[in-house]
């Protein structure tokens, strides 16, 4: 069955799906309506259908469900960057238990007596990619679309983030290239910022535009700012090394990183990983990145092995063992572990192992993990289907979910971080 785009239904929204948006369903198949609750009586308009499933756009609530509220964002109809500010607080934190522990559960793993719960509120996002578009927009993202939506001001970034947008709107405006956006990263130790522009090619206005960079990194307190043309990075200005401080270390960050998305998220993390490690423990980090649960438990543990597919990680990794005195402690391997997994004679010398993949999970690897029969494996994910696929393979091989830990970094979004604590029967 197939249902014109443009056409105008009236349906009552049955519940929130996997991606934040409204569920339903009409003469058959699934409608999918954003920023839309349980409850909610609505009218809306066809983009498109599939055999399965009707794709529309909120025209009207109608009548409110009981947990729809007003959301607090003026900028909330129309851009993507949130999707979950018209519920109430009760349902959203419900809501997004529910997407862990329902998947758990459906797959037969037993959760712990306690699901430690902990969100970062408004004003937390430390790092945030603002686009910029032709027509003079700087933004984020229209809902499932390129379209970038003009805002001045964001509920969810940190006040140091939120006060450069307009000053990056006009330095947009000014340097007369292809911009694609604006990486914002606040450091421990001031913000880090990367240009991104479409061509990588040497430009006729260079010099005028490296002049306006360097100016406004200077007026604006930026500690670094560097240019990303295509695939590569060079820094303009550079007037303080940006760092992490992870346990009383100063941690110098290359030119590309990945940091969690805020303070207090990671500050989380770690509280929930570092009292699962035991006092000298062989431990492995998996995905590393920059270290910083390598660093973290360098005090802890009796020796520590990174590995991290990003030469320019593991290379920062390794500066940062030489310059805090940790060679004898933690080792850092290049490595892509998607492809070539550790094998199960590799694991045999570790007690516990800590794995941080992408969204994506880390199919091959928690396979061989679990055949290893490391003790502990502690995973850290941003995507609950695939921690909840990748601990069906740990739970069908002898482990036991000890804790776990539900954490809100992604706030007024449909994601959420997860910390598992898995250990032998």
């Amino acid at each position: 069955m197939s249902i014109k785009p443009g056409s105008i239904i009236e349906a009552t929204i049955e519940r929130i799906g996997t991606q934040g948006d409204g569920v339903t369903s009409f003469e058959g198949l699934s409608l999918i309506v954003p920023k839309t609750t349980a409850g909610d009586k609505i009218s809306c308009e066809v983009k498109y259908s599939t055999k399965d499933r009707i794709h529309a756009d909120l025209i009207e609530i109608l009548e409110p469900g009981n947990n729809r509220i007003i959301p607090p964002c003026q900028y909330y109809k129309s851009c993507g960057g949130c999707g979950l500010q018209h519920i109430s607080a009760a349902e959203y934190k419900n809501y997004k238990l529910e997407l862990l522990t329902k998947s758990l559960k459906y797959s037969s793993i037993s959760l712990p007596d306690l699901v430690a719960w902990f969100s970062v509120g408004e004003a937390s996002r430390r790092r945030a990619f603002v686009r910029f578009d032709k027509s003079g927009k700087l933004g984020f993202y229209e809902h499932q679309s390129h379209n970038v939506i003009a805002i001045n001001k964001c509920l969810i970034l940190e006040p140091a983030l939120e006060v450069l947008l307009l000053p990056l709107k006009e330095l947009s405006g000014k340097l007369d290239i292809n911009i694609e956006g604006w990486m914002i990263t606040n450091t421990d130790s001031g913000l880090d910022i990367t240009l991104q522009s479409e061509d990588d090619r040497k430009l006729k206005n260079e010099s005028a535009v490296l002049g306006l960079l360097q100016n406004f990194a200077k007026s604006n307190k930026i500690i670094r700012l560097s240019w990303k043309r295509g695939n590569k990075i060079t820094p303009v200005i550079t007037i303080t090394k940006p760092f992490l401080k992870i346990g009383g270390r100063e941690i110098i960050l290359p030119q590309e990183y990945f940091i969690q998305a805020s303070k207090t998220g990671a500050e989380a993390i770690l509280n929930a990983v570092i009292p699962a490690v035991d006092r000298g423990a062989k431990v492995l980090d998996l995905f590393s990145g920059v270290g910083v649960y390598s660093f973290a438990l360098a005090d802890i543990a009796g020796h520590i092995s990174a590995y991290e597919i990003a030469p320019e990680m593991i290379k920062s990794m390794q500066v940062n063992i030489a310059s805090n005195n940790l060679k004898d402690k933690i080792s850092a391997h290049c490595r892509d572990i998607d492809k070539l997994p550790l094998s199960r004679a590799e694991l045999s010398k570790y007690d516990t192992a800590i794995i941080n993949p992408p969204r994506t999970g880390a199919l091959k690897q928690v396979a061989t993990l679990a055949l290893a029969g490391i003790a502990k494996i502690i995973m850290v994910s941003c995507n609950s289907q695939t921690f909840t696929r990748d601990a069906k393979i740990l739970h069908e091989n002898g482990y036991k979910l000890k804790s776990l830990s539900a954490i809100d970094q992604f706030y007024y979004s449909h994601h959420l971080e997860q910390v598992g604590v898995f250990g032998r029967v």
